[in-house]
């Protein structure tokens, strides 16, 4: 007897290596399954996120990854054609679909977006039988049958291409029988021939120019660029270049359908369309169908269009700015540029602010003006007018709180404790006394001065001290709002009066001056009602207020005039009238520049001035030169 074998012992050596390459395979099919499931998951990340192109990058690398027999593979190949679907490419989606079922013939998945896609193309039939071949597993849902008898509707004509399910509802009430004889209109075949090659398109009533090319390029993908054109009844060529042609082309056919009716044939006969190559420089001509936008929306879901594509590429776009703004921000140069807009943003709101105080002036303003409608007096209604000051202020103080030197703000400080001086003296007169109403503006100027000048007869030593104090606070701001002006203005020399007597181009620095000399006047009209000193240096200081700010002589003269001891002023006196020629012939030029003036005026809307005080000259409004700067802004 021979020896036993000792193989079931002991491995040669040639099979101890072979299971070695075996195991170093294993780990690095390993090494991949698990760098392909790693892409995978970005890639979902990134569809997750609507990156279809950044998806489709990892998907493809994920499907490199996989090997061929892998369960996965097909499913990276489905994934693809989930992207080229979103990225509006369903002839890639189509193809990626396929490539899936060469690996796994009979994937549910890749049937369904194959059909979509196939459907998108408007290839109704290689979308009906991919979708048959879904609802033949197991894998079937009642949308894939809904999917199905839709496309069944659609072959047989008994609906249109697109989405359904109340979809239709979206067209005007009024085109309900005209969408029922198009729904019963079948689709038409057509024959498209390119030299020697003849292919079948079908077409329905909503056909598009747009679409029919599309699908002549498929049929016919090495054309390059086409024109496509048809016969009409006399025998001509035609070119199709709109919807309105593909209607006419259909129509050809529907009328030999019905010569031929008479012999019992109702076949539509096919439409005939001859493709020829187009100078390669010509235009393609695009038609806006007057329902394109009622409809945009069937369109898009019928093409396997995203409709939030362009919220993607807001955000993609948005996404690079902000990469370029980062980078902007870290510049040396951006701080003065932040710098300028935080000014910017304190101006806008100290300019809130300053309009808002104006509000309760106002409201302040409109208590007064009612004594003469209720018959109260003055008393009867301070507190409301001292709370309306008390907003006012707030808001003041607010605005030059966020803005030091807000040159409004420190007007409006001004003006407010100059309105409280005149409170609690007495001198606020309604602008319209009562008794006055009707009356002519100089008899109501009249009774105004009338009714100071016993206002000023009133006044006490207690109150004109208390006065004093708050006149003061209003000329320190009047003093102040000059200095937060721009230095150019700061510092303007005022213009000489025009001569037709019109205030031109008045400054912001003009306005402040005659608002300041205005308290100095009411100043020292209260001095002077108490038998105080010094009060005719407060009404010399006035007037050189009003002359530095460019006031006219005779308005100044006018306001002496009104003044409590106008007969203790050196007056000037009244400047002599013109000669009546020399006048007409000033009034003759000047009548031109006039019209135009109050035009622009009228246009712009300027501010309205500040009330002028009873006696006092009125408050001028500066023309609108732009925001105001402060005197730290250039």
């Amino acid at each position: 007897m021979g020896k036993k074998s000792k193989s079931g012992k002991a491995s040669s050596p040639s099979t101890a290596n072979g299971s070695a390459n075996l195991l170093a395979d294993e780990a690095e099919l390993q090494a991949l399954v698990a760098k392909a499931s790693e892409l995978k998951s970005e890639a979902n990340g990134f569809f997750a996120k609507k990156e279809f192109s950044k998806a489709l990058d990892m998907y493809q690398q994920a499907a490199s990854s996989y090997p061929h027999d892998h369960p996965e593979k097909p499913q990276m190949f489905c994934n693809k054609a989930a992207c080229y679907t979103m990225l509006k490419k369903p002839k890639e989606a189509a193809k990626e679909c396929t490539n899936a079922l060469a690996i796994a013939p009979g994937n549910a998945k890749a049937l369904l977006w194959r059909s979509k896609a196939n459907e998108a193309q408007g290839l109704y039939k290689q979308a009906l039988s991919d979708i048959q071949a879904l609802n033949k597993t197991q894998d079937a849902t009642p949308e894939t049958q809904s999917a199905e008898q839709r496309l069944k509707d659609i072959m047989s004509g008994k609906a249109k291409a697109g989405p359904i399910q109340g979809a239709r509802t979206a067209a005007k009430p009024g085109s309900a029988r005209q969408q029922q004889q198009q729904q019963q209109i079948p689709p038409f075949t057509a024959k498209c021939t390119f030299g020697d090659d003849t292919r079948v398109v079908y077409l329905t009533h909503n056909t598009t120019y747009a679409e029919l090319v599309n699908q002549v390029k498929q049929k016919f993908p090495n054309a390059g660029n086409i024109a496509i054109k048809y016969k009409d009844k006399d025998g001509d060529s035609v070119t199709v270049t709109s919807r309105n042609d593909i209607h006419a082309a259909m129509a050809e056919s529907l009328a030999a359908m019905e010569r031929r009716s008479g012999l019992g044939n109702v076949t539509i006969p096919p439409v005939r369309f001859e493709i020829v190559k187009a100078n390669d420089q010509a235009e393609e001509v695009f038609e806006l169908d007057d329902w394109l936008i009622d409809f945009a929306n069937l369109f898009r879901e019928h093409l396997g269009i995203g409709p939030d594509r362009h919220v993607d590429l807001h955000n993609e776009g948005w996404e690079k700015c902000t990469q370029a703004l980062d980078a902007a921000v870290q510049s040396e140069k951006a701080g003065p540029l932040f710098d300028q807009a935080a000014a910017r943003f304190a101006e806008v709101t100290a300019s809130g602010l300053y309009h808002w105080g104006n509000v309760h002036m106002c409201i302040a303003r409109k208590h007064v003006d009612s004594l003469a409608a209720s018959g109260k007096k003055v008393e009867d209604i301070i507190p409301d007018i001292k709370q309306e000051f008390d907003k006012a202020e707030e808001k003041y103080q607010d605005a030059l709180r966020y803005k030091s030197d807000f040159y409004d703000g420190a007007v409006g400080m001004g003006q407010l404790f100059f309105e409280r001086a005149k409170l609690h003296t007495g001198l606020l007169i309604p602008s319209t006394p009562a008794g006055a109403e009707g009356a002519s503006a100089k008899e109501i100027q009249d009774i105004t001065n009338q009714l100071m000048r016993e206002a000023l007869g009133k006044v006490t030593e207690d109150k004109a001290k208390v006065a004093e104090e708050l006149f003061d606070k209003a000329i320190e701001y009047f003093k102040s709002a000059i200095t937060m002006l721009p230095a150019e203005e700061a510092d303007a020399q005022p213009k000489p009066p025009a001569e037709n007597g019109e205030a031109e181009e008045i400054s912001f620095r003009a306005q402040a001056l005659v608002m300041w000399g205005n308290v100095l006047y009411e100043q020292s009209q209260v001095r002077a009602a108490v038998g105080g000193k010094n009060w005719k240096e407060l009404i010399d200081e006035a007037v050189a207020k009003f002359n530095e700010a460019g006031c006219q002589q005779s308005d100044i003269r006018t306001a002496l005039l009104n003044h409590l001891k106008k007969d203790e002023i050196e007056i000037p006196p009244e400047p002599e009238p013109e000669p009546e020629k020399e006048r007409a012939g000033k009034d003759e030029g000047q009548a031109a520049s006039k019209a135009e003036k109050a035009a622009a005026q009228e246009a712009s809307e300027p501010e309205k001035a500040p009330e002028a005080p009873k006696g006092g000259l009125t408050a001028l409004a500066p023309q609108k030169k732009g925001a105001k700067k402060g005197a730290n802004q250039k």
